[in-house]
């Protein structure tokens, strides 16, 4: 894996931190970033049941311009009535 371009606000990170992917990510997934130690950060797939009330930054995945990269799309959801 090259790297990530984030469209819109990228998770607090450090330059030594490890990133690891919990489980099966898969195109236009929505995804969220956990921090669960000092330097790693998780990448999971947020299910849609989450979606009501989900109150960290959200993000639709997709593949980069290069091989190997991917494009984050921060998204926002809002539900009716809002």
């Amino acid at each position: 894996m090259k790297g990530f371009t984030f469209l819109g606000d990228p998770p607090q990170m450090e330059s030594d931190s490890v990133i690891e992917m919990s489980g099966e990510v898969t195109r236009y997934d929505m995804v969220t970033f956990e921090r669960v130690g000092p330097r790693k950060i998780i990448l999971r797939v947020v299910k849609p049941k989450e979606y009501v009330g989900f109150a960290e930054t959200l993000y639709q995945i997709d593949q980069g311009e290069e091989e190997g990269t991917f494009q984050l799309r921060q998204v926002r959801m809002h539900f009716w009535p809002w």
